[in-house]
C-alpha cells in the first residue's frame, strides 16, 4: 500500500499534539503494591543482577526491544569491533521499554541506541498511531536524558507467523 506524504505528515502532526499519553507518565508509572508486577519485571531483574555481576560496557550500543534483539545471539560478532550490550526481552511492546526505561536504558549511557519493537504492539491490537507515539515517546526521553546519544530505530519486519496482520 503506497501512503501519501501528506497523509503521514499530517497524522505525525496529529500526533505531537496528542495527550493521551506522556512519556513521563509512562516512564514513572508507579505500581500499586497491591497489583500484580508490571509484565517484564522479572526479566529487568535478571538485566541487573547481571549488570551488578559483570557491569556492561561503557560507551557500547544498547540494542533494546523485543525478542529480535534478545534472539540475536550473534550480535557481539556481528556487531564487532564495536562495544554492544544486547537488552531485549521476548514479547516486550514499546510500552514495556518506556516503563523500563530509568532501569535498562539510562543507566548505560549508551553511545547509540538501536531500538525494535512494533510488532507485539500490532499483534496485541494496538494501533499503528499508538505504536507512533510510543516511538516518540522513546525518542523524545532519550533526546532529554541523553541528548548525545545517537538513536536508531529498525523499522518492522513482516513476520510469516503473522501473516494476518500484513495489511
Amino acid at each position: 500500500m503506497k501512503l501519501n506524504k501528506n497523509i503521514l505528515l499530517t497524522v505525525i502532526l496529529a500526533l505531537s499534539f496528542f495527550p493521551a499519553w506522556s512519556s513521563e507518565q509512562i516512564i514513572n508509572d508507579n505500581q500499586d503494591p497491591d497489583k500484580q508486577p508490571y509484565p517484564f519485571e522479572d526479566k529487568i531483574l535478571l538485566f541487573e543482577r547481571a549488570d551488578s555481576l559483570n557491569p556492561p560496557p561503557q560507551n557500547a550500543i544498547l540494542f533494546i526491544g523485543s525478542s529480535s534483539i534478545r534472539m540475536w545471539r550473534t550480535l557481539k560478532k556481528d556487531m564487532a569491533p564495536l562495544k554492544v550490550i544486547n537488552r531485549g526481552f521476548g514479547g516486550s511492546q514499546a510500552e514495556h521499554v518506556l516503563h523500563f526505561m530509568n532501569r535498562i536504558v539510562f543507566p548505560y549511557h549508551p553511545r547509540a541506541i538501536v531500538f525494535y519493537e512494533g510488532d507485539n504492539d500490532i499483534f496485541e491490537g494496538k494501533s499503528p498511531e499508538r505504536v507512533l507515539y510510543d516511538y516518540q515517546a522513546f525518542a523524545d526521553s532519550v533526546h532529554i536524558k541523553l541528548p548525545r546519544t545517537k538513536l536508531f530505530i529498525l523499522s518492522l519486519k513482516p513476520s510469516y507467523n503473522r501473516i494476518n496482520l500484513w495489511p
